[in-house]
């Protein structure tokens, strides 16, 4: 899934051995979707409805027409900012290191944009097959593929006995239980500091905590920062958000709306946040010589420690 999976397990005495088995089972978990789910795995369920694309519907496992159900319903909530077909562009962008960066034309990402249309996927449940109607498009699981990893290594963990733990991939984490009688706490990375350099934390137990940044995979050309948090809508990055992180009761949902708010940008984006009854911390990007703002969500108020923010901090939502 292209990051790195991470597990800490609070054992009790004795446990090593039951924990050294859990541990493997969630990771060979985890590996097991990523052979369902990965458009980088030419044999993988998701590779073959993408080479059929235009073709004929494939048939698929039942696990992998229920990911395309839920990001289908992401899509729809967020107007079509989240797509799972956003993978039709991925041959106008290139944000890898070392790769040519440039800023495709408008011409460019229209005719990339016009392979990319959620509303075409074709799920057959009866006979569990997904199809892409039209030649170049492909659906491509990076927006909640590693959230829907890490839920199922969660899951190995639970059914193996175990309450406390951290399942953490690729900065997609749940918090089991906590962590010898505290809470666990998940750090907010500063979108403009150096590594490590944080300005909040959380309280977190039993919930998933998502952080999605235009400080991950960016370039800079003519002042101007591109990330590949891409507005399905338009073809381009983003703009207006530095970093999004989402409090939910599974990674998946918070995987899935991290990308979707942060695509749909700062005031749809905390609009949307709101109307799926979630937690969030947004803070805007400083464009334009404004300075960036953090946006909290209300239930965070007494989860949250801002200390690390040196600037303003605002609070969305409630009646408080």
């Amino acid at each position: 899934m292209g990051g790195m999976l991470r597990i800490s397990i609070v054992a009790p005495d004795g446990y090593d051995g039951k924990a050294d088995a859990a541990l493997t089972d969630a990771f060979n978990e985890a590996d097991r979707w990523e052979k369902l789910l990965s458009e980088w795995i030419p044999e993988s369920p998701v590779s073959q409805v993408n080479a059929s694309a235009g073709k004929e519907p494939v048939k698929v496992p039942k696990e992998v027409i229920a990911a395309f159900k839920r990001a289908v319903t992401v899509s729809h909530a967020s107007k079509g900012a989240f797509d799972v077909t956003f993978a039709g562009m991925d041959k106008v962008w290139d944000f890898r290191e070392g790769s040519e960066h440039r800023v495709p034309t408008a011409a460019e990402r229209e005719a990339a944009r016009a392979r990319v249309d959620w509303q075409k996927i074709a799920i057959n449940e009866r006979e569990s097959t997904v199809f892409l109607p039209e030649a170049g498009m492909k659906a491509g699981f990076g927006g909640l593929g590693q959230g829907i990893g890490a839920d199922a290594a969660a899951v190995q963990l639970k059914n193996a006995g175990f309450d406390d733990f951290v399942v953490d991939l690729s900065g997609d984490a749940f918090f089991a239980g906590d962590a010898g009688g505290e809470a666990w706490r998940a750090a907010i990375q500063d979108p403009r500091g150096e590594r490590g350099k944080t300005v909040a934390s959380l309280e977190v137990r039993d919930q998933a905590v998502e952080t999605s940044g235009d400080y991950e995979k960016y370039f800079i050309a003519d002042g101007i920062r591109y990330h590949h948090v891409l507005d399905a809508r338009t073809g381009a990055p983003s703009r207006g958000l530095a970093s999004v992180t989402v409090v939910a009761d599974d990674v998946t949902t918070a995987d899935a709306y991290g990308t979707a708010i942060f695509a749909s940008g700062p005031t749809e984006g905390m609009a949307l946040l709101l109307a799926r009854k979630l937690e969030g911390v947004l803070i805007t990007a400083p464009e334009e010589g404004a300075p960036s703002v953090m946006m909290v969500t209300k239930g965070l108020k007494d989860r949250i420690d801002t200390r690390g923010w040196t600037g303003d901090v605002v609070w969305i939502g409630g009646s408080s």
